[in-house]
């Protein structure tokens, strides 16, 4: 007898046909940013060079009893859009297409500038310019860091982000989504590049 596809079982079928990325497991809350999944970072999965890039991203509740996590390599074209949003529909999968980066306090500033920073103030570049970073330019300490968490929360910077190295999916912390989503701990995450599109 053959039993019924899950929705899990749909969704990981369509992203292996798409060549998109699934990934499938309990999620760890965000640490400095970071949310891990079987002890591996989101960010460093989805986005391996850190390059940000444009995405149409599906998010669901559930998934297997043991973790599972399949990267995909294909673009997604206007048929495989339209094949995601028909199976987000019908599993009642939340779905959302947007630029999906890496974005610190120092980057919002720099993608965020105020309109009237005084000249001598903490400008955007002044900030971002006077971080030290670490290897994967996270900052980590210096003079400016409160300041610099201060002026980005004026700017948008969501107040409940510590300063780190954040997942957004446009202005939208991708942790806000899946609490959106109202997914608990465990998700089912597929992630399609669209093609030819930074």
């Amino acid at each position: 007898m053959q039993h019924e596809l899950t929705a899990y079982d749909q969704l990981r079928d369509l992203a292996h046909e798409l060549n998109a990325t699934i990934i499938a497991g309990a999620v760890a809350p965000p640490m400095n940013g970071r949310m891990l999944v079987a002890g591996r970072a989101l960010d460093e999965l989805l986005l391996p060079d850190g390059q940000a890039c444009m995405v149409t991203l599906l998010i669901a509740p559930g998934g297997p009893p043991q973790h599972y996590i399949a990267l995909g390599r294909g673009t997604l074209d206007e048929a495989g859009r339209q094949r995601l949003g028909e199976l987000a529909a019908a599993t009642k999968t939340g779905m959302y297409e947007g630029r999906l980066a890496i974005l610190t306090p120092a980057d919002w500033l720099t993608l965020h500038p105020s309109p009237n920073s005084p000249a001598g103030s903490l400008s955007a570049n002044a900030a971002a310019d006077d971080i030290h970073t670490n290897s994967r330019g996270s900052e980590v300490g210096g003079t400016y860091d409160d300041a610099l968490i201060q002026r980005a929360q004026a700017m948008g910077w969501p107040a409940n982000l510590s300063n780190g190295q954040w997942l957004f999916l446009d202005e939208r912390p991708l942790f806000h989504l899946l609490a959106k989503e109202n997914v608990g701990r465990d998700v089912v995450l597929v992630v399609a590049r669209h093609a030819d599109i930074r």
